[in-house]
């Protein structure tokens, strides 16, 4: 009988609830004290598993992560949720990267509004420093069901894709628009205070 794989059921230091490894953010400390997040499950060493949303971020800096490693630890919710964060943006960068790459990336104001009317959106970004057509395009959103989501600028988008600016893009692809939407809702709840 062939066995079918099961999800790594982790526990979170803050507010000791079971999830999937997925659902959560790994940590790890350094000889020092620090803790650093592992979004990307790449360091070495014992990890701590919280999830991504503040209170359990707060939890696990009060008791959670020392008694995890069985050692003091030396972080402020702010600092780690502030990290975490940073690896949730260097990861929704990494995507938008591979989604240009793969030609999966409509880029300005018509492409986005045509690939809304056309079904192709799975995802739409608007710069928060966006202007002109952003109504229109929340609009045509929320018509047509797509995710639209409020990150980053427009010089940074720019940057990634060789333009001076860019104030809107949908991703077509939906493996990379679902992943891109989980960083920025895990990233959304981590960063919201009470």
């Amino acid at each position: 009988m062939e066995r079918t794989p099961r999800a790594q059921g982790r526990t979170c230091v803050g507010c000791r609830g079971q999830a999937d490894a997925a659902a959560l953010v790994r940590c790890v400390r350094s000889p020092d004290g620090r803790v650093a997040p592992d979004l990307g499950h790449k360091l070495g060493g014992r990890g701590a598993h919280v999830h991504m949303k503040r209170a359990c971020v707060e939890a696990a800096v009060r008791g959670g992560l020392a008694r995890s490693f069985s050692a003091k630890v030396t972080a402020t919710a702010d600092e780690l949720c502030a990290l975490i964060a940073a690896q949730c943006d260097a990861r929704v960068a990494g995507l938008v990267l591979a989604a240009n790459r793969t030609r999966a990336l409509e880029v300005g104001t018509d492409a986005v509004l045509a690939a809304l009317r056309g079904g192709a959106a799975a995802l739409v970004v608007v710069a928060a420093d966006a202007r002109g057509k952003r109504a229109d395009i929340e609009g045509q959103a929320m018509l047509s069901g797509t995710r639209c989501y409020e990150h980053g600028d427009k010089a940074t988008w720019g940057r990634m894709v060789a333009r001076d600016e860019l104030a809107v893009f949908a991703v077509t692809d939906r493996r990379i628009a679902d992943e891109i939407a989980r960083m920025l809702d895990d990233r959304k709840a981590l960063l919201e205070v009470g």
